[in-house]
């Protein structure tokens, strides 16, 4: 009897074990931009790549470069670098929405008109979003604790 139990629990262990494997997290997916029918020939323009806008690239692609799961993220990657001190600002969706605020950009945070390149952006459902920023070392002290934000130019 107990053989007979231990043999049952084993197995929806590794049932468990082989489900929870089995399912697989999706960071993006293609979708169909219109009605298909079976056996159509895929064309450019019939399918589009959807994801929750929760997703980061791990490191720089190049145009063109294929991406898999491998490349795609759920979190950013803000490991510290060196004479670099990261902050977060707070910023506009719209400023996300349109490239303005993206990983990479070399923005200044004014006042009081320090350089700062953008990490990455988080940003939830609705409302604003949070930028990460680097600033050298040396200009963290020219950081106020009042409203920043982030500019081609400071006025």
């Amino acid at each position: 009897m107990k053989i007979g139990l231990a043999l049952v629990y084993v197995m929806l262990v590794v049932w468990g074990a082989a489900l929870i494997a089995g399912r697989r997290f999706e960071p993006m997916r293609l979708v169909a931009t219109r009605d298909l029918p079976a056996n159509h020939l895929v064309q450019a323009g019939d399918l589009a790549l959807a994801v929750d806008n929760r997703q980061y690239i791990r490191r720089s692609l190049d145009k063109g470069e294929r991406i898999d799961a491998t490349k795609i993220a759920t979190v950013p990657d803000l490991g510290r670098r060196p004479e670099r001190v990261s902050r977060t600002l707070t910023v506009s969706r719209e400023q996300v929405d349109s490239g303005f605020v993206d990983a990479g950009a070399e923005l200044l945070v004014c006042p009081p008109k320090v350089s700062a390149e953008v990490r990455a952006t988080i940003c939830g459902d609705v409302g604003p979003c949070i930028a990460v920023v680097d600033v050298a070392e040396a200009a963290v002290a020219k950081l106020t604790s009042g409203e920043m934000t982030l500019n081609r130019q400071c006025e």
